[in-house]
């Protein structure tokens, strides 16, 4: 059949899954009794059907994992020379070895059952159920695997106390804690009626690392970063390994509470959709497969005594079919029931990583508070000391050219003995009063009004460099 072509194109290595969702089932019979065109030798009437279908399912891989394995199955029964074609394709050669153990002596695919017509159609039937067999199989433990990796990474959140939530001491870098201290976490340990085990006693001296934290390079704002999510690969391992809880290390807490594990919690999400795709289709494809052998055993064209002699036969496939359904659809409910415990789950894990966050902006709220009014007590203590300083800047201006004419006026320049040679000055007639006053007065008004001169300029220069700053950025 060429459709058996399709779910060939599903097998191959690929980077990514792609036809991972085909499944289907194709069917073509000829059983009326009319020749081809092409005549076929003794003029045989050539009676039979073929049938093609995929089926999927979930096998353990060597990493301790789980991996969905395609399988494609081609069928050809000749109801005129009683024979049967087969051809599986699939990763492995687990089939093969089905077979070849059904095909056996003692088997029920022995030789002998090909000797009549009924004897070979009940070992085609018998055939279909080693195929659909192998499609329900694994689902059980795969879906246990499931709900054991879903246990382990939300149990912590009914148990875990957050109502005494300390975030002040998780801000502080290589904070020391001493014997006695109680352990620093965000989520801290209390005594529950459930167990004691997590009561705070006497912990061991250690360091608690601040948070991760991105600084914007432009405004220089902080803000903290979602935990690491090598802090939640504790269960990369599992279901083989349970993680060790030691409550005396605060960071066990918050690995329960992490973005991380919301993320491994849509991993179970998606791979419980894709088992619950899988099985549907597998259901549909059984079920169209068991509707197929009930309708051609009733067509008129079909050989009665066939349909009687193996009437039983098909009953059987049918309730055999009918118990793989059914077992399918029990995984499928729980597969369902999974996702509505994951999604419960995950709006419980929100909200106390909401929580969280309330409680890490309120104590970043009481720091800002903190510190803005540090920083204004720092700004009244500035404003001060400048006032201080001008007042300090305008007094050794005032005093400073009194000062330099008084030193200049102590050297021998206003001295009756000029220079050591007994020689008469011509300034010491002069008042040394008048002298002074009349050099350092405007040497003293120069001084100042050029200070004020300064003063003013780089005023205006301020406020012009604030003026570009202000309409670089109504611009922007």
């Amino acid at each position: 059949m060429p459709e058996f072509i399709d779910f060939l194109f599903t097998f191959g290595h690929r980077h990514h899954a792609e036809d991972f969702y085909v499944s289907g089932f194709r069917q073509w019979t000829h059983l009326a009794d009319r020749k081809y065109n092409v005549p076929l030798p003794d003029t045989e009437i050539k009676k039979q059907f073929d049938l093609c279908y995929s089926l999927k399912s979930v096998e353990p891989s060597d990493s301790d994992s789980w991996s969905v394995r395609h399988s494609a199955i081609h069928h050809t029964f000749d109801l005129t020379r009683v024979r049967t074609d087969w051809i599986f394709v699939k990763g492995d050669d687990l089939m093969k070895r089905r077979i070849e153990s059904a095909v056996g002596n003692a088997g029920s695919h022995s030789a002998s059952c090909f000797e009549t017509l009924d004897r070979a159609f009940e070992t085609s039937l018998r055939t279909h159920l080693i195929f659909c067999d192998w499609s329900t199989e694994h689902w059980r433990w795969y879906i246990n695997s499931l709900e054991e990796h879903f246990r382990i990474m939300t149990e912590r959140a009914f148990s875990a106390p957050i109502n005494n939530v300390n975030l002040e001491m998780r801000s502080r870098t290589n904070t020391q804690i001493t014997e006695g201290a109680p352990t620093v976490s965000i989520f801290s340990r209390a005594k529950t009626q459930l167990t004691d085990r997590w009561s705070l006693g006497p912990t061991v001296t250690h360091q608690v690392s601040s948070p991760r934290a991105y600084t914007n390079p432009e405004t220089g704002i902080s803000q903290p970063l979602p935990p690491d999510e090598d802090d939640d690969d504790i269960v990369d391992n599992l279901p083989n390994k349970e993680p060790e809880m030691n409550d005396s290390h605060p960071d066990n807490e918050t690995r329960e509470f992490s973005f991380g594990r919301l993320r491994k919690t849509h991993e179970i999400t998606k791979k419980a959709n894709e088992a619950i795709l899988v099985l549907k289709q597998n259901v549909l494809v059984l079920r169209q497969v068991k509707n197929y052998y009930t309708t051609i055993s009733k067509r008129k064209d079909f050989p009665a005594k066939l349909a009687e002699n193996c009437k039983d036969a098909i009953d059987d496939f049918e309730l055999r079919i009918e118990g793989l359904e059914s077992d399918v659809q029990t995984q499928v409910l729980r597969l369902e029931t999974l996702l509505n415990l994951v999604e419960d789950r995950k709006t419980l894990l929100h909200s106390i990583l909401d929580y969280q966050n309330t409680q890490a902006n309120k104590h970043s709220t009481n720091s800002m508070v903190v510190m803005t009014e540090d920083m204004n007590e720092i700004a009244r203590k500035t404003k001060i000391e400048t006032v201080s300083m001008k007042v300090i800047t305008l007094v050794t201006l005032f005093f400073l050219p009194g000062t330099f004419i008084s030193t200049l006026m102590s050297t021998d320049i206003f001295q009756q003995d000029y220079n050591g040679r007994r020689q008469s000055n011509p300034y010491a007639h002069l008042n040394p009063v008048q002298i002074y006053l009349a050099l350092s007065l405007p040497l003293t008004v120069v001084t100042l009004l050029f200070w004020a001169a300064i003063h003013s300029w780089e005023m205006r220069r301020e406020k012009q460099k604030e003026q570009r700053h202000k309409d670089a950025q109504a611009q922007a």
